[in-house]
């Protein structure tokens, strides 16, 4: 199957994803250690750096991993899970972006627990992740990459959160990722489609969250 389809094959363009998630940075302060999870191309980590936070990154594909590592950031080869077990209050935040949807409910329950465990009391995470109440996402978008298991909406994942004692700031749909007519023909199209379908399905393609621990 990598064989036929690559990684990246149907994700934006990098500086698309680095303008979207620019706005994210914010919430980590200068003097933090941040852990990216699923680093990939490490486009966040370039960010953090830039802001000058120390970024961390840890991926299993190997071919991104050298990509990051080839513009100096610091980042891990090697299962996610691995890498975290033996590490406790080490992360003073955590980046997660288009990660979880890749794993079993199970599973994501087990990586969010790791979450809670590598970071600091006080510290930010942030989950991203396609959107089920975006109509081009459920119907399309998601099936794209054969490796995508299942959607997990943010109630899904506040729940997760909050059982394990973290403090849910803030979640919503990324307006960035919203379908942005450009012609006035595009605009009569996304009106017809308004009129039509529930409100809640014409969100952005992305949800995030963004919770502190106590």
């Amino acid at each position: 199957m990598d064989d036929l389809i690559g990684t990246y094959e149907f994700s934006s363009a990098p500086g698309v994803v680095q303008e979207r998630q620019r706005k994210y940075v914010k919430w980590f302060k200068p003097g933090w250690k941040v852990l990216d999870v699923g680093s990939g191309r490490g486009l966040f980590l370039e960010l953090l750096r830039q802001a000058g936070i120390d970024g961390e990154g840890v991926d299993s594909d190997a071919q991104a991993i050298r990509q990051a590592s080839g513009k100096g950031l610091v980042c891990f080869h090697g299962d996610v899970k691995a890498f975290m077990r033996d590490k406790r209050e080490i992360y003073d935040g955590i980046f997660c972006s288009n990660f979880l949807e890749h794993f079993t409910a199970e599973e994501v329950f087990n990586l969010l627990r790791l979450f809670d465990r590598v970071t600091r009391p006080g510290g930010v995470i942030i989950l991203i992740g396609p959107n089920p109440r975006s109509y081009q996402m459920l119907t399309e978008t998601f099936w794209l990459d054969p490796t995508h298991v299942r959607f997990y909406p943010n109630l899904f994942l506040a729940r997760a959160l909050e059982h394990l004692g973290f403090e849910i700031i803030e979640s919503g749909d990324d307006p960035e990722t919203r379908i942005r007519p450009r012609t006035i023909s595009q605009r009569l199209v996304l009106l017809a489609i308004r009129c039509m379908l529930p409100p809640i399905l014409l969100e952005g393609a992305e949800i995030y969250l963004i919770a502190r621990k106590p």
